[in-house]
């Protein structure tokens, strides 16, 4: 039931933007491809692979920037996930309009990476007797147990239980890093574009820094080029000090109430955009201890 409401949404959208919306939706395809006209590239040897994250502010600073690195490495763009293309038919024209080339499948069609997986699985089966086991698990010398563990929780679940749908995430994460080191073996990559480095899409992440493909993450504060786990925050939150004094005094004024409030609600264990980390995945905080010294002034 679940599946047809959302496939009747998914058509509901598209008559929308096919035909009410369409001027809207011309606008923007029109725009990119007047944007990006001249950032074709024909070269079928390399590619760079394009992270098809649909929020809108990472589309746009993704579509620059992904079309000026593929035109400086000479390489085609290219798209992936678990789907044979792009299923939405919107999200496909928008794509298009951004040179995108091609749509790479990331599920295994290899009978002998099949098989591999199945194996690594069952060995993980009997190697996981708790959650630290988890987070400490690795296959091919890669910590995945951080990611499988993070893509679980992202199914409305506040911690790990060993249930059916954890080895589900196993199979897809174990199965995402056969794929993408078969692929990158076999491929020219010029580099890679993601919106997270988190969740089942860090395995990618993880398989470029070992294979020394540059990994690239634009946002709309920046541009940065990660190497390691967690590099991206060593890279972002030096800079919020410098965002924040840009401000305005209203907006600043505005920033650190808005902050307060949010800081507020999380605290108190809730947490709009992600509402399955209401509740901590790890151990409870312990509030016994300060953590900050007293002061008058506001801890951002």
């Amino acid at each position: 039931m679940k599946s047809i409401y959302f496939n009747f949404f998914q058509i509901a959208r598209f008559i929308r933007y096919s035909f009410f919306k369409r001027k809207e939706l011309l606008k923007i395809t029109n725009f990119f491809e007047n944007s990006f006209s001249d950032y074709v590239v024909e070269d079928e040897d390399s590619v760079v692979l394009l992270d098809p994250f649909s929020v809108p502010e990472w589309m746009i600073t993704s579509s620059y920037f992904v079309n000026v690195l593929a035109n400086i490495k000479q390489s085609r763009i290219k798209t992936f996930s678990s789907d044979v293309q792009i299923s939405h038919p919107v999200q496909k024209k928008i794509y298009k309009s951004i040179n995108i080339a091609g749509h790479i499948c990331t599920n295994l069609k290899s009978h002998k990476l099949i098989k591999e997986k199945e194996e690594i699985c069952k060995n993980i089966s009997n190697q996981l007797k708790s959650k630290e086991d988890l987070i400490n698990l690795e296959v091919h010398g890669i910590g995945i147990g951080i990611d499988i563990y993070e893509t679980y929780l992202t199914l409305e679940n506040v911690t790990v239980n060993f249930d059916e749908s954890l080895w589900v995430v196993v199979e897809e994460v174990v199965g995402l890093l056969l794929f993408w080191e078969n692929f990158i073996r076999k491929n020219v990559i010029s580099g890679v574009v993601l919106s997270h480095d988190c969740y089942k899409l860090n395995v990618l992440a993880k398989v470029c820094y070992r294979s020394d493909v540059p990994v690239f993450m634009p946002n709309t504060m920046g541009m940065q080029r990660v190497n390691h786990p967690f590099d991206l925050s060593r890279c972002r939150l030096p800079n919020y000090r410098e965002y924040f004094n840009n401000l305005s005094n209203i907006e600043k004024k505005e920033g650190l109430k808005w902050g307060y409030e949010r800081l507020n609600q999380r605290l108190s264990g809730g947490i709009d955009e992600i509402a399955y980390a209401e509740v901590s995945a790890f151990i409870q905080p312990d509030n016994s201890q300060r953590i900050l010294k007293k002061s008058s002034k506001k801890k951002v």
